[in-house]
């Protein structure tokens, strides 16, 4: 959701319907990609002791190849905007 807010959103037919790094289900449910490192996540994720893609942990920026927003890495900077009522 957007700075923590729930929004519905349609279910996926293909991997590409979901977000990084994630992968579509039998369930047509994006949910994380599994992995064995993090080499296999992409920039700004990592592979957690799970077998599961997520975003890495940061402090600052230059912990990220891009931003660190709410302390987790991103390829742009966050922006909040108030939910439509």
């Amino acid at each position: 959701g957007h700075c923590g807010q729930r929004v519905c959103e349609p279910g996926c037919i293909s991997d590409s319907d979901c977000g990084e790094p994630e992968v579509c289900g039998s369930d047509h449910r994006c949910a994380p990609k599994p992995c064995s490192d993090a080499g296999t996540c992409g920039p700004n994720f990592a592979c957690n002791g799970d077998g599961f893609c997520e975003r890495r942990s940061c402090g600052h920026t230059y912990n990220c190849e891009g931003y660190c927003v709410n302390n987790r890495c991103y390829a742009e900077p966050g922006t909040c905007i108030d939910p439509l009522p």
